[in-house]
């Protein structure tokens, strides 16, 4: 029998043992100063930055303290718990007292159960009180200041400690003892025990989520704190934490079996408790993960048999009107009567509907009479005894009492997290429960099916026929009498002694019914006859108080924001718009092929607790804040622009503005049928644009998926929060959610599909991740130059009209089409086929030329800034035109708008004239979409000051005959297909070793970009990610391109790379060859401004390393240097070579390990 007594004595005795190390305390200060580091570094890095991206608080709030620095902190303490564990039978002997302790009546196995459990507990106390302090710093920063500190949940404080703390250190110190054991030298064992503790770590974070329970030893279960709801670990949580107990006993029971002392325990003793050990570990360990699978294996079976149903038809709903009944935590109960419209009769003479099967049905009639019904996987099976006669209306009355099960929603949706990696997938950060019903908090989403809805679960908002049904809602919602519920259009409310009812009665028919409900703060101010409402929980008020000086300008700002949209027909629809706080578990992504933001519903937005309720802003304007009492209006007018970049750059989902706009158009009506889904995307980006004042937003569910590029993103948030720039007037950094967007969706990949693919002929389910991608690319392009061609007044004309003859119903594109044809407003000739070719325009621009004016009235001079743009396809464009006057400093640059948008047809060239009352350097050609995928630069050379011309001002473009002249000019880019690279010694390819740990712990796609394999993946800057091992492609309006301006680097420290850059020589004769160096903007602070070389040799201007062009045709060769430090931007002449008629292949090299830069060269023809 195990004697407690005896393991409690060794415990004691390895404490105090533990304790007298000076090591012990070394290593637990050391780990305290560090938790506490990283507690501090939370602290202000929330309290600088999250007032600046409302993306910024789900990684630094200090309310998510067990989340954010648990997992880091716990491997501190186990790796701290190393020192104290490798050398205990060793320390014995170096202190003498192993015969002490070998004569003692204790078994090996009461010794190290002991002793381990006291190593153990000496580590968690050190990690609770790490914890203790840094809580107490929390709260003691909440209680004293405004701007720092919080109170973070006890309750999850507590299960940190003690179901997460206890067994996790006991098996890390158990694990340990068995290997000091098994490893008899000590440098080995530390170094066994190191490997053991971050594989365990790092096992837990590469296996499946649905594993992660299990297999997690330290924190298994990391939920996400909330001031509204907290779930105490699930009985298979608290499962593995007794397996892992277990877990701890067998290891020890093994190292008694090693150790070197002598035991009067018999080997089949300690062999029969291991095998009881095993059991229980075993039976603990495996229940987590078995109840998961379990579930997903069921979810997935039902889920199949929806999909199966998604072509049969589905009855068209009229209105749904009844009761709702909310008790928290105990039941829903819905008494609903839905009219419909019958479909054509299905096979066997049933309609379908979804209901959640956590609700259980106890009446439905048809009709007012009882039909036959089945409710079984969340499919409402009706059979109306009546003779169905299609068109023809029903009524159908369901009672139902239950809790919805949120597992059963979204069952089209590409991708589950939980089979994905913690570490390769970030879709949890965006919820995992699709719908709550905790004691303090409800939200009924439309996609958990809580009330009857016609046709399988399946998210129809993605249906690439668009097959959305639009119904009128008439419901009353009854809640306890502390509760607040939001949802489309409140109208009236009612109390009572124990509950509040609130009625629900649109005056617009709405597409789903969302609901959310707790006893919420409520803030509202009514503007224009709509009430606009801010439901907050009562703990997250304080930003309220920080804002309300500025509530007569929001107001003011609201007031003009309806006036216009009452102005262009374009009214919003509803008596009440709810802005609702919701906390950080519930589900905020739908399913479908697109995976779209679910947190937006008919009245209502659904705004995380990380976001604005817990944002801290004060700091980010203390600058104004100081002068307050010189300007209140200032600081007021300041706090709300500020409000609106917070929101717009708010890629998660929770864009409040983007939002708002659906209401206006989206959630009214919509397009069907072929071709559907890329006119839905384009309709949906004009009404942003034009209800939310030029508004932008970005949210795609798959920039999640791939966590390297979520954390690329969320380093680029930080870098803008930390420098404040996002909270300045500048617009170049105000607009994260604009600069995200056009490089996550322009990397090679995406441009890859939507250059092969027409919009009309996507494929959306093969790869729904990159569909998106060219779908944001294109359609926000489109729609970005038709708004900006047509102006805001002609776009909303074109929206009330649709908006007018359509809500509540659907059209088809042919209808739309027609539609605009009547207004004047026809997609065709100003964006082509832009449906059903996937052809776009193509621009280039002549040498640009520069005068000076005759003086203008006021005494300022006029200067003329010309050349020729053509546009080379068939397909018409639209450009924008940009020029720069540069200054001493790159901050004395100005930006000149010279006029656009312009449209250019297919195949016609304009004289473009630009007029500025100072010479420009630079104009820059910006294609809203085309082939050349960036701004075409045009150089403006100086103008002669002492030359006035006498001639008057032209229009600012004028019809052109220019065209490039290709006759007997031969340029090869790095874009065409003669161009080739070779290396005379290629870089070693990365060890396996290598390969290995960029898979694990750095993913990247690969994708080919035109014969240069590319990193598929957005940077720290927020461009494409580059690759210095790799050749690179570079895109720079400096480079030479015919549509698309890009330059080829070579990997460094590369011998002997060189390009080759082949062509057809028409007839024999002298050739002249040129050589294009591209050019870079120098970006120097005290310097000047100016174009910079990028030379040949990697090098600045002054590199002597010498450029080798290697001439082969007809069977010979030529060769000439350049000395790359001469050359100047653009083309350089290196010579005149006689040439034959056939193939010649230009060669450039150099003999450095500098990167080699290769842009274009070009062969004119001179002489026969």
């Amino acid at each position: 029998m195990i004697n407690n007594y005896n393991i409690f004595s060794a415990l004691r005795a390895e404490m105090r043992s533990c304790l007298r190390l000076a090591r012990t305390w070394v290593f637990f200060v050391f780990s305290m100063l560090f938790a506490l580091g990283i507690c501090a570094s939370q602290i202000f890095t929330h309290s600088f930055t999250s007032g600046a991206s409302a993306n910024q608080g789900l990684f630094s709030a200090p309310e998510l303290f067990t989340t954010n620095v648990a997992q880091t902190t716990t491997l501190i303490f186990s790796i701290g718990m190393v020192f104290l564990t490798f050398d205990i039978r060793a320390r014995d002997v170096r202190d003498r007292i192993c015969e002490v302790i070998d004569s003692r009546p204790l078994t090996n196995f009461e010794l190290l159960c002991g002793r381990t459990l006291g190593v153990a507990l000496v580590a968690w106390s050190a990690f609770a009180l790490s914890v203790g302090i840094s809580v107490g710093i929390l709260i003691g920063l909440h209680l004293f200041t405004e701007d720092y500190g919080a109170v973070p949940g006890l309750d999850g404080i507590a299960v940190l400690l003690l179901i997460g703390g206890i067994p996790g250190f006991l098996f890390l110190a158990s694990s340990y003892s068995f290997l000091t054991t098994l490893v008899r030298h000590r440098l080995l064992a530390i170094l066994a025990c190191f490997g053991f503790t971050v594989l365990t770590f790092w096992i837990a974070f590469k296996v499946p989520i649905v594993w992660f329970n299990a297999l997690a030893t330290t924190i298994p279960y990391l939920d996400w704190p909330s001031a509204f709801t907290f779930d105490w670990p699930p009985l298979a949580v608290l499962a593995q934490r007794i397996g892992i107990v277990a877990l701890s006993g067998l290891l020890l029971a093994f190292a008694a079996l090693l150790y070197t002392r002598r035991d009067s325990t018999r080997p089949m003793q300690l062999a029969t408790w291991g095998g009881g050990l095993l059991l229980v570990a075993v039976i603990g360990i495996g229940a987590s993960p078995y109840i998961e699978l379990e579930t997903l294996d069921r979810v997935d079976r039902v889920a199949q048999k929806h999909i199966e149903l998604a072509d049969d038809p589905r009855a068209d709903v009229h209105s749904v009107g009844g009761a709702v009944s909310i008790k928290p935590s105990k039941e829903l109960t819905i008494d609903l009567e839905l009219v419909y419209r019958l479909p054509e009769s299905s096979k066997d003479g049933s309609l379908v509907f979804s209901l959640n099967p956590g609700m259980e049905i106890s009446s439905l009639m048809v009709d007012g009479a009882e039909v036959e019904w089945t409710h079984d996987d969340g499919l409402l099976t009706v059979t109306p005894e009546v003779s169905w006669v299609e068109g023809s209306d029903q009524s159908m009355r369901v009672v139902a009492t239950g809790i919805p099960d949120p597992e059963h929603s979204y069952y089209n949706t590409p991708i589950n997290p939980m089979r994905q990696t913690a570490t390769g997938s970030a879709l949890v950060m965006l919820g995992t429960r699709p719908s709550d019903f905790a004691g303090e908090f409800v939200a009924l989403v439309p996609g958990t099916r809580w009330y009857p809805f016609p046709g399988p679960n399946l998210d129809w908002r993605t249906d690439p026929e668009g097959s959305l049904d639009y119904f009128e809602v008439n419901i009353e919602v009854s809640v306890p009498d502390s509760w607040t519920v939001a949802g489309p259009g409140r109208t009236h409310e009612k109390s009572s002694a124990e509950w509040r009812t609130f009625e629900f009665r649109p005056d617009a028919p709405v597409p789903e019914i969302g609901l959310i409900a707790a006893p919420f703060h409520r803030a509202s101010m009514e503007v224009e006859g709509v009430t606009f409402e801010l439901l907050l929980h009562r703990s997250h008020l304080r930003n309220l108080q920080y804002f309300s000086d500025a509530q007569q300008v929001l107001e003011d700002e609201i007031k003009e924001l309806l006036l216009r949209h009452r102005f262009q027909s374009l009214d919003y629809p509803y008596s009440t718009f709810s802005v609702v706080e919701v906390p950080l578990s519930l589900r905020t992504y739908g399913g479908g092929w697109s995976m779209d933001s679910v947190q937006s519903m008919p009245g209502l937005v659904m705004m995380r607790e990380t976001s604005f309720p817990l944002s801290r802003f004060s700091l980010l304007f203390q600058h104004l804040d100081d002068d307050a009492d010189q300007d209140q209006e200032k600081l007021a007018q300041s706090k709300v622009q500020h409000l609106r970049r917070y929101f717009e750059n708010d890629v998660n989902g929770g864009n409040v503005l983007s939002a708002f706009s659906h209401n206006q158009f989206k959630f009214l009506t919509s397009v069907s049928g072929p071709e559907s889904t890329p006119l839905n995307f384009f309709l949906n980006r004009l009404v942003l644009k034009t209800v939310a004042d030029g508004a932008d937003a970005f949210f795609n569910a798959y920039l999640f998926e791939d966590q390297y590029v979520y954390q690329q993103m969320t380093g680029l948030t930080s870098a803008y929060a930390s420098t404040r720039l996002i909270a300045s007037d500048q617009p170049q950094f105000a607009n994260f959610a604009a600069k995200l967007r056009s490089s996550y969706s322009g990397r090679p990949s995406v441009w890859n599909a939507a250059l092969d693919t027409a919009l009309a002929d996507i494929d959306y389910e093969s790869d729904p991740a990159l569909t998106i991608s060219v779908m944001t690319l294109k359609t926000a392009a489109y729609a970005d130059a038709y708004f900006d061609y047509l102006g805001e007044r002609r776009v909303a004309r074109l929206l009330a009209e649709l908006r007018s003859r359509f809500t509540g119903t659907t059209f088809t594109v042919k209808q739309f089409e027609e539609i605009a044809e009547q207004l004047g407003m026809g997609l065709e000739p100003i964006l082509g086929d832009w449906l059903r070719e996937p052809g776009l325009p193509g621009f280039e621009a002549s040498h640009g030329t520069s005068k000076r004016l005759q003086e203008l009235d006021d005494g300022s001079t006029l200067y003329e800034s010309s050349f020729h743009l053509r546009n080379s396809q068939p397909s018409p464009g639209i450009v924008k035109l940009e020029g720069e006057s540069r200054g001493d400093t790159n901050r004395d640059n100005r930006s000149h708008g010279l006029g656009g948008p312009l449209l250019v047809p297919g195949n016609t060239s304009y004289r473009i004239n630009a007029y500025t009352v100072e010479p420009i350097d630079e104009v820059r050609v910006a294609p809203y979409l085309s082939l050349n995928r960036a701004s075409v630069a045009v150089q403006i050379p100086e103008p002669d000051e002492t030359n006035t011309s006498n001639e008057q001002a032209r229009e600012l473009t004028e019809p052109s005959d220019w065209r490039p002249n290709r006759s007997e000019v031969l340029v090869i880019d790095d874009l065409d297909e003669g161009f080739t690279l070779t290396f005379d010694d290629p870089p070693e390819p990365p060890s396996g070793l290598v390969v290995w740990l960029l898979k694990t712990f750095g993913p990247q796609v690969i994708v080919d970009d035109q014969g240069i394999s590319e990193v598929d993946s957005v940077g720290p800057s927020g461009n494409v990610q580059a690759d210095a091992d790799r050749w690179q492609r570079v895109q720079s309006p400096l480079s030479f391109g015919r549509y698309r301006q890009t330059h080829v680097k070579s990997p460094a420290k590369t011998i002997g790379a060189r390009g080759a850059f082949a062509a057809e020589i028409p007839f024999a004769g002298t050739w002249e060859l040129e050589y294009h160096f591209p050019g870079r903007q120098a970006r120097s602070r005290g310097g000047p401004s100016e174009i910079e070389l990028s030379l040949g040799t990697g090098k600045g201007a002054d590199s002597d390393v010498p450029l080798v062009f290697v001439i082969a045709n007809a069977g010979s060769e030529q060769s000439a240097e350049f000395a790359a430090g001469k050359g100047e931007v653009g083309w350089n002449m290196i010579g005149n070579f006689e040439l034959e008629l056939g193939e010649v292949r230009v060669v450039v090299q150099h003999k450095s390990e500098e990167r080699l830069t290769l842009d274009a060269v070009r062969l004119t023809y001179r002489d026969g």
